[in-house]
């Protein structure tokens, strides 16, 4: 026991933090939510929405009333289907699956680093770092696939290494690879990229085969989901990435789009990438001079994080809670962790002796400036990571409860589908278009206006709207014949794309008993959240205080 502990023990160290961490969270989190575990993304609620839909209703769809692409992450929908299949639709499984995925994380970096002659104490530097610059209790509550994601990165960056660092490698060894790659596609559509990559790189060392099916391999299941999309009239590739791409300018659609290198504009500005790639680079040249070789994994490494993490940036995007790029983090740290050979270390130290102050001032500096991005954007995502779950749970949490106490079955228009249909059984009308097709064709083809949005709602049917109406200012903004009936405004904002949400009765007959449903709800909102509109009274206090107010009467259904 003595020696396991003693082999194992900045590992120990490393998730005994993160769990620490995370626990932390937890406390401060369920004081802001009267209890509730709420995520800090009302995307995770989509995943989970679409995995109830599936377990319930076997429709593949953020509603169950029809199927509709919207999941950019098929490998972790399945595996929240399959817990809700057995464990029965409920709100942890999404936390459980994250916890143990960001564990994984840490156990993973610690093979790799310690395969790769890490001494423990640069280990634990590098466990540690990998936990908190990635940074893993912040995707933990983020709800979604990314902690699985770098899971699945590091792996296959090892298999990967370990088959390309080898002069013959035996058949088990691309046996892991090519069993990785649909894994990674699966788990992020952006998983392509590395496995592009080691196909390249397998292509390079004229293992023609090898390379054509870990391609294919990663492709494959991306190319059938895009045809049963299709079959369904939906888009190829899912509206969560069709959505998301710029056709303007520089990010014009089509060839132009392969052909301009404006990833490398969007790495300058992502300094905390930046000197990730600028740290590769740095290994790969110290472990090319020292080795000589190259097929070596110091080598290797580099060579699959730096043109991974171009294409990332080239083609899709950073940022939106630390979550895009989080793989890209990960990897890099371990990469830095793993390729930076020792006998290089030891060149700097001997360099170090024999240097003056002011050369140790300046390295000194240096490892500060590389590691300062990093480490800002973790400090940031530690200080809003429970305030990020409040402001959830005060607007869209909210939202889903408002809907599921009054419209259940009803049709509603909205813009953040996530939590509203997972808490919610309504026809919900996406006015951003991930769920809705025709809002997407409308977007895509730049069409859509205040009169397509009327168009689309009557068609619909749909009876209310629960919408941000700054979203649609550069549409030509709402349609004016709907009757605006009340907000909800929160404070202290960090995540939510607006801080203020507002209703709509889309049917004109719907005003009255939206009307009286909001003066209903304002009893049960949280005293954070600030009404407005036709539901606060003149004296600018809402009915929840007024509790004299005359109540209005709703139509008869």
């Amino acid at each position: 026991m003595k020696r396991i502990f003693s082999d194992y023990w900045p590992l120990v160290a490393a998730v005994v933090s993160l769990w620490l961490a995370v626990g932390c969270f937890l406390i401060i989190s369920l004081k802001g939510t009267d209890g509730h575990l709420v995520y800090a993304l009302d995307d995770a609620y989509i995943h989970m929405a679409m995995a109830k839909n599936i377990a319930l209703h076997g429709v593949w769809g953020v509603t169950r009333y029809g199927f509709s692409s919207t999941s950019s992450s098929p490998l972790w929908l399945l595996l929240l289907t399959a817990c809700y299949y057995a464990f029965g639709v409920n709100g942890a499984t999404p936390f459980v699956l994250n916890v143990v995925f960001a564990t994984a994380v840490c156990t993973a970096a610690f093979v790799v680093l310690k395969k790769s002659g890490v001494g423990k104490i640069r280990l634990l530097v590098c466990l540690f770092a990998i936990t908190f610059l990635t940074p893993l209790p912040t995707l933990i509550f983020g709800g979604m696939e990314h902690a699985m994601h770098a899971f699945l990165a590091v792996a296959f960056l090892y298999a990967s290494t370990s088959a390309l660092a080898k002069s013959t490698p035996a058949g088990k060894d691309y046996a892991a690879v090519i069993g990785l790659s649909p894994l990674m596609t699966l788990a992020r559509y952006e998983g392509i990229f590395l496995v592009a990559v080691v196909a390249a790189l397998l292509l390079f060392k004229k293992k023609l085969p090898a390379a054509f099916l870990v391609l294919a391999a990663g492709a494959l299941p991306l190319i059938v989901l895009g045809f049963i999309s299709t079959s369904q009239g939906w888009y190829f590739l899912p509206n969560s990435i069709m959505l998301k791409i710029d056709r303007s300018g520089p990010y014009e659609f089509g060839y132009k789009m392969l052909l301009n290198l404006y990833g490398l504009g969007k790495i300058t500005g992502a300094s905390h990438i930046m000197m990730l790639i600028l740290g590769s680079l740095a290994a790969f040249a110290l472990a090319v001079k020292k080795y000589r070789c190259v097929w070596h994994p110091a080598v290797i490494m580099p060579a699959i994080f730096v043109p991974a993490a171009f294409l990332h940036m080239q083609y899709c995007r950073t940022g939106h809670f630390y979550r895009y790029e989080a793989y890209l983090v990960t990897l890099g740290l371990v990469t830095l962790g793993a390729a930076l050979p020792a006998a290089a270390l030891k060149t700097v130290r001997a360099q170090l002796k024999r240097a003056s102050l002011a050369y140790y001032s300046a390295v000194a500096l240096l490892l500060a400036f590389g590691a300062l991005p990093l480490c800002t954007r973790a400090g940031v995502a530690f200080l809003y990571t429970p305030r990020a779950t409040v402001n959830i749970y005060e607007q869209q949490y909210q939202m889903g409860l408002f809907l599921k106490e009054f419209y259940t079955g009803e049709v509603v228009a909205a813009n953040d589908v996530g939590a509203i249909n997972y808490l919610a059984d309504i026809e919900c009308l996406d006015l951003f278009g991930l769920a809705t097709m025709e809002v997407a064709e409308a977007k895509i083809h730049d069409c859509f206006d205040t009169r397509e949005i009327a168009t689309i709602a009557e068609a619909r049917g749909a009876d209310i709207a629960v919408v941000y109406k700054d979203w649609y200012a550069s549409s030509g903004g709402l349609p004016p014949e709907w009757p605006f009936i009340g907000s909800w405004r929160i404070t202290r904002n960090f995540v939510c794309a607006s801080p203020e949400v507002q209703f709509y009765a889309v049917a004109a007959e719907e005003q009255f008993e939206l009307l009286h449903n909001l003066v209903d709800f304002s009893e049960r909102l949280p005293e954070t959240v600030e009404q407005g509109g036709p539901i606060v009274g003149p004296a600018g206090r809402s009915y929840r205080a007024r509790r004299s107010a005359p109540p209005v009467n709703p139509r008869p259904r």
